[in-house]
């Protein structure tokens, strides 16, 4: 038994230090003390955290090596609970925008968020008419400044609630997309046959399902940038980093017939399978 513990103990030490090792190289220091952290190294969040954390800090560092430039670290709070850490890289050599982003947020789930969860057939247990729940996740948007060069998006999600009985139940979700100004079918046929892949190694029913789910969240659930406006403390600031420097709207816009311009609305106005 005295052997077993110590081994237990030890690798209980292992996994705190690693988790020390791997703050080093972080773009900040978690959102979650790290103390905190190496508690609760085995619950899922805690290993979410450090996923997102991490995936920061490598995609900061690949955005950098090619462009060059520095990012702008910019660490924040929310009053009602956690916080996040915003990276950018604003008019810089490559990239005319680059953000990537983290958040941690945490609360007490409202009555009209709940009562959501519900019209989707999930059944929650209040304690004491609160649902604590715990959000996070990572999200980038990348605009480079070579119009040939596409815009690309990505977040990757997780939300977990406790119920009454102390019971907690947790979800992943999230998704990426392509965005050029000019449509470039190497591009497209790479990004969504790496996707499909990736769907593959599980189940290869996955990539056509998930495609049509994530279309449909876009649409119907999400609207990008209204959802986040209409969340309980959302930052603004973080949330616009997403658009670019430079916008513009033309009314009724119609590129002549022929041009790369026109080519490009007709795959928006018309989406293709690029992955068969």
């Amino acid at each position: 038994m005295k052997s077993t513990v110590a081994v237990h103990s030890e690798t209980g030490k292992m996994v705190e230090d690693d988790i020390l090792e791997k703050c080093k190289c972080f773009m900040s220091q978690p959102v979650t003390e790290v103390q905190v952290l190496q508690k609760n190294k085995e619950e899922m969040r805690t290993k979410m955290e450090m996923m997102i954390l991490q995936t920061q800090a490598e995609f900061c560092k690949a955005l950098a090596d090619v462009d060059g430039g520095t990012f702008q670290v910019d660490r924040w709070d929310r009053k009602e609970g956690g916080g996040g850490i915003s990276c950018i890289l604003q008019d810089s050599h490559i990239f005319e925008k680059a953000g990537v982003n983290l958040s941690v947020v945490f609360g007490d789930l409202s009555e009209e968020a709940a009562q959501q969860m519900r019209s989707r057939g999930k059944s929650l247990k209040r304690k004491d008419g609160k649902l604590p729940f715990c959000a996070m996740g990572v999200s980038s948007v990348i605009h480079p400044k070579n119009p040939h060069i596409p815009t690309i998006h990505f977040n990757y999600r997780y939300f977990e609630i406790e119920e009454a009985d102390g019971s907690k139940l947790w979800w992943f979700g999230g998704g990426t997309d392509l965005t050029p100004a000019y449509v470039n079918k190497e591009d497209a046929v790479h990004f969504h046959k790496t996707l499909k892949n990736a769907c593959d190694k599980h189940d290869s029913k996955l990539y056509p399902v998930f495609k049509k789910w994530y279309v449909e969240f876009n649409l119907v659930y999400d609207r990008g940038t209204k959802f986040g406006l209409a969340t309980p403390g959302s930052r603004i600031e973080s949330i616009l980093m997403s658009l670019p420097l430079t916008a513009r709207w033309e009314y009724m816009h119609e590129p002549p017939k022929g041009t790369k311009e026109a080519e490009t609305l007709q795959v928006l106005r018309n989406p293709k399978d690029w992955a068969e």
